[in-house]
């Protein structure tokens, strides 16, 4: 059994009337708030972070599906079903949304303790290519925001997300033990072996 990226993968909103496709769909977002601080001024409907998880799904018509930093926040977010290394292009997405384009520099980590900078996003949809800055063989699992305070926006100041997404990404595979080996055997069964297989050759392992 064998999968392409064009049946594993989907497309979503980026927040501006287009859409962007991710080759890992759903796990690509990241999966969990570890830290925010809100900044100065902070926005006057408060807008909380954990509106940033998982899928992009900003809706014009809704106002709390994102999050805004206001004037030079910071947020902290951790995948926890996948990681992000360096593919060859854009790695990892902010996905910035709102009438206004309000950058953010960006921050990763394998451990939220030693950080390592990527670069300033350009506000909007925004890709970055960590190449430069890490080794191949680093991966790592969180992701640092900081707002730049380079725009007070009145209600919302500050860096409005929806989204962050990781395109340089490896799945979590797992197999339990008694679905992968008969007892007292240490052959795989053949239901196991089929999903290593599977895994392997669309990238997972």
């Amino acid at each position: 059994m064998s999968l392409s990226f064009s049946q594993i993968g989907r497309t979503y909103p980026d927040g501006h009337g287009n859409r962007v496709f991710f080759p890992f769909s759903d796990i690509s977002f990241a999966d969990e708030v570890v830290s925010f601080k809100v900044g100065n001024p902070a926005p006057i409907d408060g807008v909380g972070p954990e509106n940033v998880i998982g899928i992009p799904d900003y809706d014009d018509a809704k106002s709390n599906n994102y999050c805004t930093l206001g004037y030079g926040g910071e947020l902290i977010v951790k995948f926890t079903d996948n990681v992000l290394y360096d593919i060859e292009g854009p790695d990892l997405f902010i996905l910035e949304i709102g009438p206004l384009t309000e950058p953010v520099d960006v921050f990763i980590s394998q451990d939220s303790d030693d950080w390592v900078s990527v670069g300033r996003t350009g506000g909007g949809f925004s890709s970055i290519d960590i190449a430069e800055y890490v080794e191949k063989t680093d991966v790592f699992r969180y992701v640092k925001v900081i707002d730049i305070k380079g725009k007070k926006s009145g209600k919302w100041p500050g860096a409005d997300i929806d989204a962050i997404g990781a395109i340089g990404s490896s799945v979590n595979f797992q197999l339990n033990a008694s679905v992968s080996f008969d007892t007292g055997k240490s052959t795989l069964k053949e239901t196991s072996k089929e999903l290593t297989d599977m895994a392997e050759k669309t990238g997972f392992l």
